[in-house]
C-alpha cells in the first residue's frame, strides 16, 4: 500500500474528528469511538479505521447499532468532504481489535446508503440490510 499524499492524510485526520463527533451524537455517548486514517489499498487513497471503546461487537444487536452509526456518520462526513479520497471504512471494537478482527465496507456504499436513509427513501433497518451485503470480515495485520 502506497502512502497517500500528505494533504490527503491531513484532511483525513480532520475527517476522523468529524466522524468521531457524528458517531458520538448517533450513539448518544461521549468519546465512544476513535477514528484513525490509514493508507488505502488504491494509490492516493485513505482508509478510515474506527475502533469503539466498548465491546459493541460482542452482541449482534449492539454490533448492528455500531455498524449503522459508523455507516451513517462516515457517509454524511464523506458526502460533505468529497475531495478526500476515502476507499474503505474498517470498524472494530477494543475487544475484537485485541484479536485483530474487524469488518470493512466501501466508503462509496456508506455514502450511497446514508443519502438514501437521510432522504427517507429507506429506513435505517433497510440501510443495515444493504450494508450487510458489502461487509467483509478482515484480520488486521501485525505491525
Amino acid at each position: 500500500m502506497a502512502e497517500p499524499p500528505a494533504d490527503q492524510t491531513l484532511a483525513a485526520k480532520g475527517l476522523c474528528l468529524e466522524v468521531e463527533r457524528a458517531v458520538d451524537l448517533l450513539m448518544n455517548k461521549s468519546s465512544s469511538v476513535k477514528c484513525v486514517p490509514g493508507a488505502g489499498r488504491a494509490p492516493r487513497t485513505v482508509s478510515l479505521v474506527l475502533v469503539y471503546r466498548l465491546p459493541w461487537f460482542s452482541k449482534p444487536s449492539s454490533k448492528k447499532g455500531a455498524l449503522v452509526a459508523s455507516m451513517l456518520a462516515t457517509g454524511r462526513v464523506l458526502t460533505a468532504n468529497p475531495s478526500v479520497k476515502v476507499e474503505e471504512i474498517i470498524v472494530s471494537d477494543v475487544e475484537q481489535m485485541g484479536n485483530r478482527k474487524a469488518v470493512k465496507f466501501p466508503a462509496a456504499a456508506a455514502i450511497r446508503i446514508q443519502k438514501r436513509v437521510s432522504s427517507d427513501v429507506i429506513d435505517w433497518e433497510r440501510g443495515y440490510q444493504e450494508l450487510s451485503t458489502v461487509l467483509q470480515d478482515v484480520t488486521i495485520p501485525k505491525p
